[in-house]
């Protein structure tokens, strides 16, 4: 049988983390938790809960954490199929895994989808723009940001060798990158509703941040994309409502990043 094990980036989230990592061990055979440099007892919660919890320096972003975590499941776990990107909140529900499990085949990237939260935000708009742009490439996805998805271990090598995300960035990216290479990508309905963060400030920043991110990785694959220079332009000077000249460098020169070091693992 497939060995399977969850990758659950976080960043002080010692309030839900070890209720998370209890309830993923029910459907999964490891779970590695990446604490991405936080200020609380993350990382002793989920060590405490059985997790293998990965304890960063420095807070290097969500992507960062998600590739720290998939190389030690790959290398050192030899984990078959990955469920990546779950929330350390709790807003992904661990009993949905064996829908996801159910669609699953040989490359393939099996993506849930929540249910909408019922009122416009930022980040709702994002993900409107997203299915638009990605319609292009011929591929239809319900929730393009969604974390909750499992790919098998080649995907997974992939991603270690050819992302170059930051940030919020990588959703998007494994999408572009698995659609390049010929992968299935298959939708599944979740039991959960898309989450609002309790800080309303807080929740604003995040947003922003991963509107931006995601404008970074629409540049950066804008080719695959069909993005013309017009539309370019446009998403520079703000059509998703951020100053993205001032954010994101242009250069065709994009060096894929490091993991960062982890201050120790357990």
């Amino acid at each position: 049988m497939s060995k399977l094990a969850a990758v659950v980036p976080c960043y002080n989230n010692v309030r839900d983390i070890g209720t998370l990592v209890r309830s993923l061990k029910n459907y999964v055979n490891d779970v590695v938790v990446v604490d991405d440099g936080s200020k609380d007892c993350t990382y002793k919660k989920a060590r405490n809960a059985g997790a293998h919890v990965i304890k960063l320096r420095n807070n290097g972003g969500k992507a960062n954490a998600v590739r720290v975590g998939l190389d030690y499941a790959i290398n050192k776990l030899k984990a078959d199929e990955i469920l990546t990107h779950l929330d350390g909140d709790g807003e992904h529900l661990p009993y949905d895994i064996p829908a996801l499990r159910a669609k699953f085949r040989y490359k393939s990237l099996v993506i849930g989808f929540r249910k909408p939260a019922g009122f416009a935000t930022l980040r709702n708009i994002l993900y409107f723009e997203l299915r638009a742009i990605l319609a292009r490439t011929g591929v239809e996805i319900k929730d393009p940001l969604c974390g909750f998805r499992l790919f098998g271990k080649e995907f997974g090598k992939v991603i270690l060798k050819s992302s170059i995300a930051t940030g919020f960035g990588l959703e998007l990216e494994e999408i572009l990158l698995a659609t390049q290479r010929g992968y299935t990508i298959r939708d599944v309905p979740l039991s959960s509703y898309y989450k609002e963060k309790s800080c309303p400030d807080a929740n604003m920043g995040a947003a922003r941040r991963e509107v931006r991110d995601n404008l970074d990785i629409i540049l950066k694959y804008s080719n695959a994309l069909k993005i013309s220079e017009e539309e370019k332009a446009d998403i520079l000077y703000g059509f998703f409502g951020v100053d993205a000249h001032s954010s994101i460098s242009m250069s065709s020169n994009w060096p894929s990043p490091s993991l960062s070091s982890p201050l120790t693992t357990q």
